[in-house]
């Protein structure tokens, strides 16, 4: 009686342990995945941070780019409007407005199918790392359930053996 009574304390405390143990993995799984998945979103926005600073820095040079570009056509406009006549600066300065028209329906259409393929790289990648989270969470999910069978499985042969023992005791 007194032996039982050591053995199920015994075996008490081992279980006690092997519990503990098991809970102290899976808080610290647990927190790994929690420290990660803040990185994974810090690494985000500094992604996103860069390529939209990225585009900001090509918005203002193209702007610079193109005050240079009036600044010179102002500067070669008014040298044409002393040396022509009239009529004949009435006929540049046209052909000149219709060049800037057209040179700014340009210059839209690329800005529209520049910004449209940034977009679509963006969600490809965007994609691309949930397909991954998502894969990587399926895995995680299949190797806990494999690993809780194999626990089962053990700890039931444990109980069976234990179980043996004490009958061959009695």
């Amino acid at each position: 009686a007194v032996s039982m009574k050591k053995a199920r304390v015994t075996v008490a405390k081992v279980l006690h342990r092997w519990t503990s143990q098991q809970l102290l993995r899976g808080f610290n799984a647990l927190r790994f995945a929690a420290q990660h998945h803040a990185h994974q979103k810090q690494l985000m926005r500094s992604v996103c941070f860069r390529l939209q600073n990225k585009s900001l820095a090509l918005a203002l040079q193209s702007w610079a780019q193109r005050v240079s570009d009036v600044n010179r056509q102002r500067n070669i406009l008014s040298r044409t409007l002393s040396r022509w006549s009239m009529q004949t600066v009435s006929r540049a300065f046209s052909t000149w407005h219709s060049n800037v028209v057209t040179l700014n329906h340009g210059r839209l259409v690329i800005a529209r199918v520049v910004s449209r393929w940034r977009n679509s790289v963006l969600l490809a990648a965007l994609n691309n790392w949930k397909q991954n989270i998502e894969s990587r969470r399926l895995v995680e999910s299949k190797a806990a359930a494999v690993i809780l069978k194999w626990r089962n499985i053990n700890l039931a042969s444990a109980f069976e053996g234990w179980k043996q023992c004490a009958q061959k005791q009695a």
